[in-house]
């Protein structure tokens, strides 16, 4: 079962990011998955460590492309990409602490990232692929 379906509208036309955004997909699913089948806390905590591990992997990839092709609007793209990963965090801690139930947890992440692959990053794609 998923809580978020990856479709082609997703695509940014980078096969690296695009793999990247599916893989982030593909985790928010692990964790949706997890958590419908109760399983250990344990489990919850290596998918929710996997996933803290890909977003800083995968915004650096993003910014690498920024900056190798001198994406002007880079510095605003940073800043969302810090701001996401620190409510990611929190969002972790809050659950870690027993305050924010995991099913608010996907909930946030699921919104967070629909809108920032769907949106936010189609926005610096076409500048990169057209400088590629």
């Amino acid at each position: 079962m998923a809580i978020m379906t990856w479709n082609d509208n997703f695509n940014i036309g980078i096969p690296q990011l695009d793999g990247e955004h599916k893989r982030l997909v593909t985790i928010t699913n692990d964790l949706y998955n997890t958590m419908k089948q109760e399983q250990s806390k344990t489990a919850m905590d290596l998918l929710l460590n996997d996933l803290n591990d890909h977003v800083i992997t995968h915004f650096f990839h993003e910014e690498n492309f920024m900056l190798h092709y001198r994406y002007l609007d880079y510095t605003r793209h940073k800043q969302l990409h810090d701001n996401l990963a620190t409510n990611v965090d929190a969002y972790r801690n809050l659950y870690d602490k027993d305050l924010l139930p995991m099913a608010k947890f996907l909930t946030m992440l699921q919104n967070s990232l629909m809108h920032h692959i769907y949106k936010t990053d189609q926005e610096y794609a076409p500048f990169i692929r057209s400088h590629m």
